[in-house]
């Protein structure tokens, strides 16, 4: 899969995969300056635009070169597995995208107004595996100067995905046979 997306677009991706917002459902607004990202980032990446999937309305972002917006149709599995970076807010996407050890930033323009109109986990900044970015500019900084730390990952992808040994499937049906 990962072949195929450097195949397909001809540079690195970076998926942006923000959570929704629940006055946003119906008419989406994305909160990243893809203006300035397409500045900065354009020589060396693809950017990727994948909804979340409770949001009806597609964005109205024309896609060139560097902006694509991915179909609501497509897996987000395979989204992330093809992707080399991940760039999301408070989605639980990067417990799934910490499994295949690629880079992973955190953009919360929004950080206080979501905390007190959602809700976050206590501690979620101390919980993510790298800083949280407030700006465009700080974000695409960061990506262009890699600043993604693997132990942070490899501690975050231990944590959360300690139960994923390859052998569910197995555990499964070992633990129905023991408790039958």
């Amino acid at each position: 899969m990962h072949e195929r997306y450097r195949a397909k677009y001809g540079k690195q991706t970076i998926l942006y995969a923000p959570t929704y917002r629940d006055n946003e459902l119906q008419a989406a607004t994305l909160l990243l300056d893809v203006e300035l990202m397409r500045e900065r980032l354009k020589d060396k990446y693809v950017l990727l635009l994948k909804l979340h999937p409770a949001i009806t309305h597609q964005l109205d972002i024309p896609e060139d070169d560097f902006v694509r917006v991915v179909n609501s149709t497509e897996s987000m599995k395979e989204v992330l597995a093809g992707s080399d970076i991940l760039v999301t807010d408070y989605s639980s996407t990067p417990i799934d995208f910490s499994l295949l050890n690629r880079p992973v930033y955190f953009y919360t323009p929004d950080l206080e107004q979501y905390d007190s109109e959602r809700g976050l986990v206590t501690g979620y900044t101390d919980l993510i595996p790298g800083a949280p970015y407030q700006t465009t500019d700080a974000l695409s900084k960061a990506i262009l100067e890699e600043t993604a730390s693997p132990s942070q990952m490899a501690s975050f992808q231990a944590k959360w995905n300690k139960y994923s040994t390859g052998q569910s499937s197995q555990n499964l049906v070992s633990f129905i046979q023991k408790n039958l």
